[in-house]
């Protein structure tokens, strides 16, 4: 069941965001030692971590740490957990709210294909570039 009003980004449209230097605001709701070794970076990004078994019986402790103006992605290892946080929070009437579709573990494998060059007779040459660079 989605939520209207909850919308999730794939990691490539993660990675477009954080290449092109978009202001995101991330809620990630891993554990304190998972995020503390690995989390999603960029310039224009904020990121806070409240662990999910903090969100489980409601996200009121977090609202107004949530901005209205800029787009807010949660995220966690591997889907459920960002998804039932982030739907509480289009629930609570916070809105522009999106989930990383396969969480941690999408954005840990997914490969960006990266121009670096054209070939003198014709196509080009392409470097695919992890950007999540992490362990799950």
């Amino acid at each position: 069941m989605t939520t209207v009003g909850l919308k999730g980004i794939t990691a490539g449209e993660l990675t477009k965001k954080v290449l092109n230097n978009k202001d995101l605001f991330i809620l990630d709701v891993r554990n304190d030692s998972d995020f503390n070794d690995w989390k999603i970076e960029g310039h224009h990004i904020e990121i806070i971590n409240v662990p999910y078994f903090e969100l489980i019986d409601g996200v009121d402790a977090v609202l107004d740490k949530i901005p209205d103006d800029k787009e807010v992605l949660v995220v966690c290892t591997k889907e459920g957990s960002s998804v039932f946080v982030a739907e509480q929070l289009v629930e609570r009437g916070k809105h522009n709210i999106a989930y990383l579709i396969g969480d941690m573990k999408a954005w840990s494998e997914h490969l960006e294909p990266v121009k670096v060059g054209d070939l003198k007779d014709g196509g080009s040459i392409y470097q695919f570039v992890r950007i999540g660079k992490g362990c799950l």
